[in-house]
């Protein structure tokens, strides 16, 4: 389990262990109804996970393995792990955002 600021520490330790994996478990949508998964991140928000280190995200739709995967494959993994209600918009919008 990580704390405040933790997190990179946590995933690193996880992957560094024999047979290893970092889970990241999180509900799909916020208290307010929006997508916790997003396809882009809003100016001055950090990134606290390098793609680099990799990991598994769990919903409670579904899991995403991340490791090992193209930018464009860890993006449908967790666009088919969202809520089934935002998974049509961060689709278009990833599409949109590659053009």
């Amino acid at each position: 389990m990580s704390g405040v600021g933790g997190a990179l520490d946590f995933i690193r330790g996880a992957n560094a262990l024999p047979n290893g994996r970092a889970i990241v478990a999180l509900p799909s949508v916020t208290t307010n109804g929006e997508s916790r998964l997003v396809t882009s991140f809003k100016a001055g928000v950090p990134v606290t996970i390098p793609r680099a280190d990799g990991i598994i995200v769990v919903t409670e739709n579904g899991i995403a393995d991340l490791r090992n995967l193209s930018a464009n494959r860890r993006a449908e993994s967790l666009i088919a792990i969202a809520s089934p209600l935002h998974q049509d918009r961060l689709a278009k919008e990833f599409v949109d955002g590659k053009n």
